[in-house]
């Protein structure tokens, strides 16, 4: 088939002066295993030793593809590759800063899902849930320690600082008829499209962030009742609006050079097979998600993964019914010498069994053993379930939680709300309800029993070791004060169990939501090489390094999403004025 010329920049496109990439050289692998120095030589003659290049597994070698193969050529100044959030603000900014842009997406439309953010100094958060703001400084702090101090301090410290500006006065603009609560939960209004309310707010009395070992910084936002696909609808819309180009179906396969520049995309028709080349003139921008679809990736940087036997939940498929988070881009960036992060981060938070979360109540695993704080979110929760026998734990509780409840934090996958009746038209935030409570009970998640004896027998537990911890706990809770000498829980969350019926919620392995890292960054969303900024090369959302490491934060809720909202804000723009 000839190949066909479209040109959004209204520039001839002769198609020439694009160079195949070398080989990967050894410096430019950092982190990723591809460089190996043979080191008893290099001790003995230093000047004869020679640098091996070891590709890893996970690479495999960049695709060939011949002149004649490309059936199609366009050309537009930014060249967008995925059409998640982070791609679709990033397309979004770019198109608003006048650049002509292309979109290139692997499945059949644009992808969105859940609906939370976290949006430090939001103008809503004085004006609408009377609320103060946590300092930008203090989230900075902790988010680099949940992290292990393995990513750079200028890309968190900036998205907390100035992403309110970005998600109050661009990003929600595109949607005018958002309903805004006051409150977590709050009824609805019938009819309601899309709704915003506070997370955690009120906050319960009995929580102080200042005082927790892990805290949760109160300044998140939740979308409903179908998440945040009316407003990011909306932003796909506002697209379409500025006559951008979107390529669905279409797979990045590999990006292209002009001389040091990254200059363009060769794309993939997943129906017709068929090459395509897509020419940038400003800058290419990676917004290919995730890389929990491969397994290759995940065992090189995460290992763990496979020993824990995590389950991985797909985001998304494509035409075919293949998961579309495979590491495209991570390969394309590396092939074309960008360096990759070197810890990982996967998002393994434990989220419970049934309506009652990671609530933390007392948790034993099977020995019959305590074994933890059990006041942590759900990430670091998860991290303490992994190290115990069978990877199972307990969590015991008894018939007084309803009173106990506002005590708790308002952390990932817990409650610290009880109301008899749900909110109207709202599914309600760290809420438990005496239906959502039966619901579990009913469904056998919440197993309950009048005698610890009855409900031990229900489970695979030493059940003389329960019982022995158990009355522990109790000797602690009621001790005067009430003191935690075990495992230094707070005080205020320390409640005997002693008062039929009891209650006992088994917990397992959480599944992987996503396994973010990427291509090492910087707060321009420039992607990295081992001299610094790539020309020509952009990174947002989960392909971008530098931001995550070792586990995922959960400081506060929603961190994901805000994040890909606004470094895909900052790379479009930054694209658009070809910053580098």
């Amino acid at each position: 088939m000839a190949q066909k010329d479209v040109n959004l920049t209204g520039g001839a496109d002769s198609g020439n002066g694009v160079s195949r990439r070398d080989f990967l050289k050894g410096a430019a692998a950092v982190g990723m295993g591809v460089g190996v120095m043979g080191v008893l030589g290099a001790c003995e003659n230093p000047t004869t030793t020679e640098y091996v290049e070891v590709k890893p597994d996970w690479l495999g070698p960049e695709p060939q593809i011949a002149e004649s193969q490309i059936v199609e050529t366009a050309t537009a100044d930014v060249v967008v590759i995925g059409a998640g959030l982070a791609g679709v603000c990033a397309a979004r900014k770019a198109g608003e800063d006048g650049a002509s842009v292309i979109v290139v997406e692997k499945s059949p439309q644009a992808n969105c899902r859940s609906g939370e953010y976290a949006v430090l100094g939001s103008k809503f958060n004085k004006s609408h849930f009377n609320r103060d703001d946590v300092d930008p400084d203090i989230v900075t702090d902790q988010f680099m320690q949940e992290c292990e101090f393995r990513i750079k301090r200028p890309i968190i410290s900036r998205w907390a600082k100035e992403a309110n500006t970005v998600f109050d006065d661009w990003f929600l603009s595109v949607y005018p008829d958002l309903y805004i609560g006051k409150t977590s939960n709050e009824d609805i209004p019938d009819g309601t499209a899309c709704f915003m309310v506070p997370e955690a707010n009120p906050v319960p009395d009995a929580y102080d962030y200042t005082q927790e070992l892990f805290p949760t910084f109160p300044n998140s936002v939740k979308f409903g009742p179908n998440g945040m696909k009316p407003v990011f609808d909306a932003n796909v819309d506002k697209c379409a609006e500025l006559g951008l180009t979107f390529y669905y179906n279409h797979p990045g396969v590999k990006l292209e050079k002009t001389g040091n520049r990254i200059s363009g995309v060769i794309i993939q028709d997943i129906q017709t097979k068929e090459y395509k080349r897509i020419n940038a003139t400003k800058g290419v921008i990676l917004a290919t998600g995730d890389n929990a679809g491969n397994t290759e990736i995940l065992d090189h940087f995460v290992p763990s993964l496979s020993i824990y036997k995590n389950m991985t939940l797909p985001l998304g498929f494509d035409l075919n019914d293949n998961p579309i988070n495979t590491g495209d881009g991570l390969k394309m960036g590396v092939w074309a010498g960008a360096n990759p992060q070197e810890y990982f981060a996967p998002m393994t938070h434990a989220v419970g069994n049934g309506a009652m979360g990671i609530t933390p109540f007392l948790f034993l695993n099977k020995l019959g053993k305590r074994f933890m704080n059990e006041s942590i979110p759900g990430q670091q929760m998860q991290d303490q379930i992994e190290l115990q026998p069978g990877y199972t734990t307990f969590q015991i509780y008894d018939s007084k939680w309803k009173e106990q409840i506002p005590f708790m934090p308002p952390n990932h996958s817990g409650i610290c709300y009880y109301q008899a009746e749900a909110p109207k038209n709202n599914g309600g935030d760290l809420l438990i309800t005496d239906a959502s409570f039966q619901a579990s009970v009913d469904a056998g998640q919440i197993l309950t029993a009048e005698t610890l004896d009855e409900l031990l027998a229900k489970v695979d537990i030493d059940a003389t070791e329960a019982k022995k911890s158990i009355a522990r706990y109790n000797e602690l809770a009621k001790s005067s004060p009430p003191k935690d000498l075990d495992f230094n829980k707070p005080t205020q969350r320390l409640f005997p169990i002693e008062t039929p019926p009891f209650y006992l919620s088994q917990f397992g392995m959480a599944a992987m939501l996503v396994c973010v890292g990427g291509i090492e960054s910087d707060e321009e969303a420039r992607a990295y090489d081992t001299n610094g900024p790539m020309p020509g090369l952009y990174v947002t959302g989960n392909m971008q390094g530098s931001k995550y490491a070792v586990e995922y934060p959960i400081c506060m809720r929603g961190i994901s999403h805000s994040t890909c909202m606004f470094y895909g804000y900052i790379a479009g723009k930054n694209a658009a004025a070809k910053l580098t």
